[in-house]
């Protein structure tokens, strides 16, 4: 596997960012790769944050994205095992019992499925946002004029009283490290 660093990687930002004219004509999905781009935000996040003062809307929201995408980092096998692009079922387990704990935002890539999952923990309820990340090839195919997406699409609400439930986490962190593999 290749070794990316922030450096090495700039020309596969701008092609999964802003979508040149000439995009690669093949599959380049790597998790090592994600691990990497996945830190490059997080250090311009964190470099971002230092323009706002101490305590602002904007720099809590910078914060929560940091968060959210630094757990992500944590929960998600990017590499040296077999499961390279999985998520490792204990630590999700642990980012979900600290949900519970603080509330926050919990984002999950499940490649294997072509979704993702973004999992919202505030007063007395979780929020579970699931989205498909990828297209239909009908929808590209056949499709006349734009294509048009909508994120997310669709929401589950579970009552807190059942989310903060050690069976109900261990069951989810489960079931959705088997659906990443």
């Amino acid at each position: 596997m290749a070794q990316y660093t922030r450096d090495n990687c700039h020309g596969i930002l701008l092609n999964h960012v802003s979508l040149p004219p000439k995009l690669p004509q093949e599959e380049d999905y790597d998790a090592e790769l994600d691990g990497t781009l996945t830190r490059f935000v997080v250090s311009s996040l964190v470099s971002f944050r230092g323009f706002y003062a101490m305590v602002s809307v904007e720099r809590a929201s910078i914060d929560s994205a940091i968060a959210m995408l630094s757990t992500m980092q944590q929960v998600h096998i990017t590499t040296g095992a077999a499961a390279v692009g999985g998520i490792n079922e204990q630590k999700l387990q642990s980012a979900l019992c600290e949900l519970t704990v603080n509330g926050g935002n919990l984002l999950l890539h499940i490649s294997a499925q072509n979704a993702g999952i973004i999992i919202r923990k505030a007063n007395n309820t979780a929020v579970f946002e699931l989205l498909e990340l990828a297209p239909r090839n009908n929808a590209v195919y056949f499709g006349s004029g734009r294509l048009r997406r909508c994120f997310p699409r669709c929401a589950i609400t579970v009552d807190a009283t059942g989310f903060d439930q050690p069976g109900f986490q261990g069951t989810l962190a489960y079931m959705l490290a088997k659906m990443s593999h």
